[in-house]
C-alpha cells in the first residue's frame, strides 16, 4: 500500500461547513424495517448481464438516489441519509462470502479504509449468495455456477432463505476474513440488490448531497478507478468550496516572521499546528480568549497548516508562511 502524506488529506477537513453540504434523497424505499431472524428470504429474479460489466443496473452517475435502511450485524437500523449527514461521501460496496470476486477485493478496500477513512464513510452491503453451493441456482446464470477458486477454497454454503441465514453468513465472512470495514445486511426482500443492482460486487461513490459521483460494476478489476475517482472527488469538494466561515475566523499575519495572532468569532476552540509533511507539531485545546497569540519562533522556515476547530463553526485551515 502506497503511504500519502497526511498533508493532502488535511485539507479536505475544510470542506466540512455546518448545515451546507445537506443531503437531498429521493424518498425512501418500501421495505421490511426491523427484520427478525425468521424472516423468509423474498424471492428474486434472474439477473443475466450478457456484458458482464455490471454497469446498466441500479443507478447511474449523477442519479439521486432513494433513501434505504440497512442492518447492522447486531440489529442496529443504518439508513443512507444518516451516513451522508455527516457530511462526507459515502463509499458503498456489495458483496457475498461465496462471491470470488468480493473475496479477492478485501484487500482493496481494507487499504481503501487505511488511506481514507477519516475523509469518506465506507461500508459493505451483504446481499444474496452469488454463489450458492448446488443444486442451488447462481442469481446471475440461472443455473449452477460454483467458481473454480471456491472449489479449492472449499467454500459451499446455501442461499439465505430467512434472515437469520443472512446474519451467520456474514459471522462467517468476518471469523474468515480480516475485514477493516462494517457490514451492513440487505433486508429480507432484498431492496438494496434489487435497486442498487442486481450485481455481485458493485461500488457506488456517492457525494454528500446523494448523488452518484462513481459507479463500478466489479471492485478491484484491472480497469477500476475507485482510489482515484476518490481522489478526483475530495479535490472537486475541496476546490468548489466558498469559504463561508471566513468571517468567524481571522489569522494574521501571513506570511509572518514569528507568530500568528488567531482571532475566533465563537468559543472555546483548538489549534492544530502541522509542518509541511503533515506532521502535527503542536497542539493547544479549549482556547476561551476570543483573540489569541500563537508563536512560531522555535520553527524553521517554511510552509506550515494552521488547523481551527469549534463546535460552532466547521474545521478551518490556513496555510501558513514563515519567514
Amino acid at each position: 500500500m502506497k503511504i500519502k502524506p497526511l498533508i493532502v488529506y488535511v485539507i479536505i477537513l475544510f470542506i466540512v461547513i455546518e448545515g451546507r453540504s445537506q443531503s437531498y434523497l429521493k424518498p425512501g424505499l418500501e421495505q421490511i424495517l426491523n427484520p427478525i431472524a425468521t424472516d423468509t428470504i423474498c424471492d428474486f429474479d434472474v439477473y443475466i448481464d450478457t456484458t458482464h460489466t455490471f454497469n446498466f443496473s441500479g443507478y447511474k452517475i449523477n442519479d439521486t438516489i432513494n433513501n434505504i435502511v440497512l442492518q447492522s450485524p447486531n440489529g442496529e437500523n443504518i439508513d443512507i441519509s444518516s451516513m451522508l449527514n455527516q457530511n462526507k461521501p459515502l463509499l458503498i460496496v456489495s458483496g457475498s462470502y461465496t462471491c470470488d470476486k468480493f473475496r479477492n477485493s478485501i484487500d482493496l478496500i481494507n487499504n481503501l479504509v487505511l488511506q481514507y477513512s477519516n475523509y469518506i464513510n465506507i461500508y459493505l452491503v451483504y446481499t444474496i449468495e452469488a454463489h450458492p453451493k448446488p443444486p442451488e441456482i447462481c442469481p446471475y446464470t440461472g443455473s449452477v455456477f460454483v467458481p473454480e477458486q471456491n472449489i479449492y477454497e472449499n467454500i459451499f454454503y446455501p442461499q439465505h432463505h430467512t434472515y437469520e441465514d443472512r446474519k451467520k453468513m456474514v459471522d462467517t465472512l468476518l471469523a474468515e476474513r480480516n475485514v477493516l470495514f462494517p457490514v451492513l445486511l440487505d433486508d429480507p426482500c432484498n431492496t438494496w440488490w434489487n435497486h442498487f443492482g442486481p450485481a455481485a460486487n458493485n461500488a457506488y461513490l456517492i457525494k454528500p448531497n446523494g448523488t452518484v459521483f462513481y459507479k463500478e460494476g466489479w471492485v478491484g478489476e484491472p480497469n477500476g478507478r475507485l482510489e482515484q475517482e476518490i481522489e478526483n472527488l475530495l479535490q472537486l469538494l475541496t476546490t468548489s468550496i466558498q469559504e463561508d466561515n471566513a468571517i468567524s475566523v481571522k489569522i494574521y499575519p501571513n506570511p509572518t516572521f514569528s507568530a500568528i495572532k488567531i482571532q475566533s468569532e465563537f468559543t472555546p476552540y483548538s489549534i492544530e499546528l502541522y509542518n509541511s509533511d503533515g506532521m502535527l507539531i503542536n497542539i493547544i485545546n479549549n482556547i476561551t480568549d476570543k483573540a489569541f497569540s500563537l508563536s512560531l519562533d522555535n520553527l524553521n522556515k517554511g510552509i506550515y497548516y494552521c488547523r481551527i476547530n469549534s463546535k460552532r463553526y466547521s474545521t478551518v485551515l490556513r496555510k501558513i508562511i514563515l519567514h
